[in-house]
Order: structure tokens, then C-alpha cells, then sequence
């Protein structure tokens, strides 16, 4: 009821009739890079440009220069840059709550649209709407040469409900070759679908071979006539009024006994130990907190305790004192909008609630993170052995170099018995290099830099032994371009790992890895997205790991090597559980190793280049192998797609699943790979 009063899992009370947190607090974060940072405003309310929000006034003009005053980047005149953030607060408006819109609202880059949470506003498209998309992130710019876009490599779908549909899940697929890519691999898991004649319909027959990957993990139908069918009408898969789908997969099988086969039938589950699992036996997945119910003057702002975050000065106690002050009073930390500098390990202590202010940032620099032989914590997620709750959200995590010996994050934090993803990271990411004021970039380190001051971290993110975690929209990156120069020059960084897991678990990977940009010459300039990119020895390294969901993740390799070849400039490491690389010169995107129950429910592991030639990917050369699985290993791999690698995964360090047998469009897929039980 309005008005009425609650309680929330902080135990403190609110009403409805509060204004939500994100409009009420102080907004004084800065962009500390900006070449007119006095002047420029990283948050802005639409309102304050003229939008009314009645559902009847046009506030298109309103919203779009709410995106774009104040020099911002974007509408093609700018690639990318780290100077100009900016968060667009759409609020409640009036009693109707709907914002007209007539044209595409434009997302520029580096920003964040977020509407009142406790009272969410509705962007309506008007009768007269003209354009793409209500809001569009990748506008067509009139007079610009032809685009083929390919979006559709590999896409994982979960926890997806579709009611009174006349198809839920409409596929294009049959192209085999870059040059008529169809849909390349879906993996779909956890979906109930109710009176809908067709769940998911192809365009066309696959004829008994691969052309296009599906993976079908628990599916619940109701009413619905055909499960899966193709356009001319076959059924592949019936329905009925009531079904379960357990897993079923059209494309390519293996297993360590199996070398391939072309199946359009049920296959093995992925594994899925009760602590991955919520009450309704789906995979746990929690949403990115707003905290709508909590009150403003439940909140901290970092720039009230005595942060600057002006990207120079040393933040590191005033930061700790915050958050030690937050967990005794049980508040929440804002930490708003800037870059904060420390020299030291941040612990982050159970019971923590961290928000950042359009990707606030917080910077490792100094000795104590310059030698890889002895590396140092940056920000530490819980003790060792700590149990509790932390949530962190909107926060970018850097280094600035040289920084070879800097662990990023270390996580150790584990979830109470019963709260499941209790301790999670959302929309958090850790970005190396590329952006102003990390001394890692063009003007630093050009491409062919081979110097120590391109060090940019030992490890980027290291899950250990005792903890649990939730992970969703989790990038790694280590920037192979300068984020911030017009033509986005490449530069030359080093990291010597991306993402170590020895958690025991439960851990949830949703959409976890690195994002990167690739111009591939002839062919068209691909954006990833949540993905773990560019790091020396691996992306992905499980070690001793057990009860992990992994869905989507998507890596690339440096594309530098082999020159250097692995694990050069870094050391291999006993204490880090380091893989080996025998005769082979190249990262590793994933590494498995003495682990168990280990489910990857969608992966993209590319290799684009060799030494910074592209050639290498019309012979799927650029490196010999890609993955790993050790014998001593239980994992469960669907849709697994590959570019640029000779074998798309090894058992052992011997290849076993050759890209040649699974052309699938630009990439190549593997339906599924599953270990014996």
C-alpha cells in the first residue's frame, strides 16, 4: 500500500512516498579528465532539460540532449572516450509517468540511463514514431559506407518468460560461411512459455548437418503446440499442454569418447549441484540492486568523507575509514562519480553495499603494485574465511602504471547458509589501461611497447578457495587500444592473468569476461561485450574449482603474441596454479583443471590475430589451441564458438574438437562437449 511503512534486509524503515535515493542525494561527482571538468555535470535529470513527462508534451529533443550536452562522445563524430561519463536520470514525472518520444533516444557512449526505481517512468513511443529503435545504441549514420552486422555468433538466454507469443524464438539460420552468417549458436535456459503456438522456429532445415547451434536447457510449456519446428512446417520437437523440455540440442556432439556427431535429439543436462539452484530448481540469478526502498540518508557519498576523486590524490585511508564506517552504522557507500586513487590494499568488509555514479573509478598505483615477484592485493573483497553480505554495483576498477605486480581484486567473501548471491559484483568492471590518467596508454605504450612501465597488473580477479559469488556484466579487459585517442591507436600492455577461480563454490558467471573492438579488414568492425580479454597466460583459469555456472562468457587473446610468446614478460607461477604452455606461444582463454561440476552454458573464445596480422584467420591459425580440460576434470561445455583457433578445445593439451568440423559462419561451434559422468 502507498505510504505504508516496511522493513528492508538493512532493517530500516521507509515509505513509499520518500523520493528515490539516486534523485534525492547530493549529485557532486566529477569527471576529472574532462577537458572542462570545472563545468562539466556527470549526472543530469531530463527534467533539468525541459522534458515533462505528462505522456503528452514531446520530450524527445529533452531526453537526447540530456545524452549529449557538454562535449560528450558519440553520433559518429567519436568512437569511444573516458573523459566525458554521464548518468541520465529519468524520473518519475507526473501522476501518468510516460515520456513521449517521436525519434530514437541516442545512447551516447560511456554513459548510463536509469529511470526512478521506486516508480519506474515509461518511455512511449508516440502514434508518429519514426526510426530504428526507442532507444538506439548504434544509430545508422546517412552518407556512411555499407554495414554487415554480425550480432548473432553466440547468445545464451535465461530465466526468459514468454505468455500469449505466436512464435517465442524466430531463427535465421543455414548460412555457413562469414559471408551469409545466420544465427550461430543459442543457448536457452530456464524459459517458461504459455500459449504460444511455436516456441522456436528455424527458417530452415538443417539437412542433417550443422547450421546453426541449439542448446534447449530446462523448458517449461504450456499450450504450446510445437517446441521446436521449421518454417515449412516440419516439427523437429512436439509440444503439447504440458512439458518439460530436460536438455535438447541440434548440432554437433562431443564427449572424450565421442569424436563428433550431428544429433536433433535429447542430450546429457549440464551439471547442476542444488547450491546453483534457487527454489524452483532454476539457476539462481539476481537482479542488479537499486535499492529503491532505502532511504537517502542511508547513504554515504565518498565525497562527504573526505574523497576527492580528482584522479591524483591518494584516497586510500579516507576510502577505508568510509566503508569501515558504512558496515558499523549500516549504511550504504555512494561512491560518486570520479577516479580515486589508492597505493594500497582496500578492504572491502563484509556487510558492505557499494554504489558507483556512472562507473566511478577506483585506481591501484604506486610501488606497492610494481613488481610481479611479489604481487599485491588492490582491493580485497572480505578476509579470509569472512562470511556475509557484499554488493558492489557501477564500480570500474584500474590500475595506474606501472602496475605488473597488482592483484585487482581478490575475493574472498561467502554467502550465509540460505542467502544464496548474497555476495555479488554487478555491472563492475575491471579496466586496464586505454583510458586517461592510467599512464597506460598511446602516448605510454604505442603498439611494440616492450617496456616495464606497460605492466598493467598480475592478476586481474581472483576468486579463492572459501568464497561464493555472483558475477553479471563482469568485464576484463586489458586494453589493446587507447580509448581516448581519435583514431584508437593500438597499444602494447601486458597482464599476466584474467579471471582465477579456486572457489569451491557456489559461483554464477552471468555474462562475465572482456570486451574488446575488433576491425577485421574487409569483413566489418565487431563490438563484444562481457567477455575476459587480452591477458598473457589465460582468461579463464579453473584450478581445484567446483559448482561453477558459467553463461556467457567470451574471451580474446592478446594480439601480440607469440611475439612475445606466452607467458612472457611473466613468470609461471606454482602459487597461482599457472598453466603450462609446453610448445605452444599463445594465451589460453580457458584452462580447467582438477575441477568438478563445472557447467559453461555459452562461450565465445576468439583469436583474431598473430603478431598483429590478421591473415591468420582465413586458415584459423592465428593460434593452435584455445582450451583446455584436464582428465581429471567434470565439464559440461554447449555452444561453444571459436574464432581464429585450429582446435577449438584439447583434453590434456592434445586437440580433440577440430574447427573443421564445425563451420558454423564467421565462427565455429561446437553444440556441446560432455565429459562422462
Amino acid at each position: 500500500m502507498a505510504g505504508a511503512n516496511a522493513t528492508d534486509s538493512l532493517g530500516l524503515s521507509r515509505t513509499r512516498k520518500d523520493p528515490f535515493w539516486l534523485e534525492a542525494i547530493k549529485h557532486q561527482g566529477i569527471a576529472p579528465f574532462h577537458p572542462n571538468a570545472s563545468h562539466y555535470s556527470v549526472f543530469r535529470n531530463v527534467k533539468d532539460y525541459g522534458a515533462k513527462g505528462d505522456g503528452v508534451a514531446d520530450d524527445t529533443e529533452a531526453i537526447n540532449l540530456a545524452l549529449s550536452s557538454g562535449g560528450r562522445c558519440g553520433e559518429g563524430k567519436c568512437s569511444s572516450s573516458t573523459v566525458s561519463p554521464a548518468l541520465v536520470y529519468i524520473p518519475a514525472g507526473e501522476d501518468i509517468r510516460k515520456y513521449l518520444i517521436s525519434r530514437p533516444i541516442i545512447a551516447w557512449y560511456y554513459s548510463q540511463l536509469i529511470g526512478d526505481a521506486k516508480q519506474p517512468p515509461t518511455l512511449l513511443a508516440a502514434a508518429s514514431f519514426e526510426g530504428m529503435a526507442v532507444i538506439d545504441a548504434d544509430p545508422y549514420i546517412p552518407g556512411g559506407g555499407a554495414v554487415y552486422g554480425v550480432w548473432n555468433w553466440g547468445w545464451t538466454f535465461q530465466g526468459v518468460s514468454i505468455n500469449n507469443c505466436q512464435i517465442g524464438f524466430d531463427l535465421q539460420i543455414g548460412g555457413t560461411t562469414a559471408a551469409a552468417q545466420g544465427v550461430g549458436s543459442e543457448a536457452i535456459i530456464d524459459v517458461e512459455v504459455r500459449d504460444t503456438p511455436i516456441f522456436i522456429r528455424t527458417s530452415v532445415s538443417s539437412q542433417g548437418q550443422l547450421r546453426g547451434s541449439l542448446v534447449l536447457n530446462n523448458i517449461e510449456l504450456n499450450n504450446v503446440k510445437t517446441a521446436v519446428g521449421v518454417a515449412s512446417g516440419d516439427v523437429l520437437l512436439q509440444g503439447g499442454k504440458h512439458k518439460i523440455i530436460d536438455t535438447w540440442a541440434q548440432g554437433n556432439i562431443y564427449s572424450t569418447s565421442v569424436y563428433h556427431k550431428f544429433v536433433q535429439a535429447e542430450v546429457a543436462s549440464p551439471y547442476k549441484p542444488a547450491s546453483l539452484l534457487d527454489k524452483h530448481g532454476r539457476i539462481v540469478s539476481k537482479m542488479h540492486p537499486q535499492y529503491e526502498d532505502i532511504n537517502v540518508d542511508r547513504f554515504l557519498s565518498a565525497r562527504d568523507h573526505g574523497c576527492k576523486g580528482d584522479g591524483h590524490t591518494d584516497e586510500t585511508q579516507a576510502l577505508q575509514t568510509l566503508l569501515n564506517k558504512a558496515v558499523n552504522e549500516n549504511k550504504l557507500v555512494f561512491i560518486d562519480a570520479g577516479v580515486y586513487v589508492i597505493t594500497d590494499t582496500l578492504k572491502v568488509p563484509a556487510g558492505s553495499r557499494v554504489v558507483g555514479e556512472a562507473w566511478s573509478v577506483i585506481s591501484g598505483k604506486g610501488k606497492k603494485f610494481q613488481d610481479p615477484n611479489e604481487p599485491r592485493v588492490m582491493v580485497q573483497v572480505g578476509g579470509k574465511g569472512s562470511i556475509g553480505t557484499v554488493e558492489i554495483s557501477d564500480i570500474m576498477f584500474s590500475t595506474i602504471g606501472p602496475a605488473g605486480g597488482a592483484i585487482v581484486i581478490e575475493w574472498n567473501i561467502r554467502d550465509p547458509v540460505g542467502q544464496p548471491a548474497s555476495c555479488g559484483m554487478w555491472d563492475s568492471h575491471i579496466r586496464l589501461g586505454g583510458a586517461a590518467g592510467t599512464d597506460l596508454d598511446f602516448a605510454h605504450c604505442p603498439k611494440g611497447s616492450a617496456d616495464d612501465a606497460c605492466m598493467a597488473s598480475f592478476l586481474a580477479l581472483h576468486l579463492t578457495r572459501h568464497c561464493s559469488a555472483y558475477l553479471e556484466g563482469t568485464w576484463v579487459w586489458l586494453a589493446d587500444h587507447d580509448l581516448d585517442v581519435p583514431g584508437e591507436d593500438q597499444i602494447t600492455l601486458f597482464s599476466g592473468r584474467g579471471i582465477l577461480s579456486e572457489s569451491q563454490g557456489p559461483v554464477w558467471m552471468i555474462g562475465t569476461g572482456c570486451q574488446s573492438r575488433a576491425d577485421l579488414p574487409g569483413r566489418w568492425r565487431l563490438t563484444l561485450h562481457h567477455t575476459a580479454e587480452h591477458h598473457v597466460l589465460y582468461q579463464y583459469n579453473l584450478y581445484e574449482a567446483k559448482d561453477h555456472y558459467m553463461g556467457l562468457i567470451q574471451t580474446e587473446s592478446p594480439y601480440f603474441q607469440p611475439s612475445p610468446a606466452a607467458p612472457h614478460p611473466f613468470l609461471p607461477s606454482e602459487k597461482y596454479n599457472d598453466p603450462s604452455f609446453e610448445s605452444l606461444t599463445s594465451s589460453w582463454a580457458l584452462y580447467v583443471q582438477k575441477s568438478q561440476r563445472i557447467t559453461i552454458f555459452g562461450a565465445g573464445l576468439y583469436s583474431f590475430f598473430n603478431n598483429y596480422s590478421q591473415a591468420c584467420l582465413d586458415t584459423k591459425t592465428c593460434q593452435s589451441q584455445i582450451a583446455n580440460i584436464d582428465t581429471g576434470s567434470s565439464v559440461r561445455i554447449y555452444g561453444l564458438s571459436t574464432v581464429g583457433a585450429t582446435f577449438q578445445l584439447s583434453i590434456n593439451h592434445v586437440g580433440l574438437i577440430n574447427q573443421a568440423d564445425n563451420q558454423n559462419g564467421f565462427q565455429e561451434t561446437a553444440t556441446a562437449f560432455l565429459t562422462e559422468p
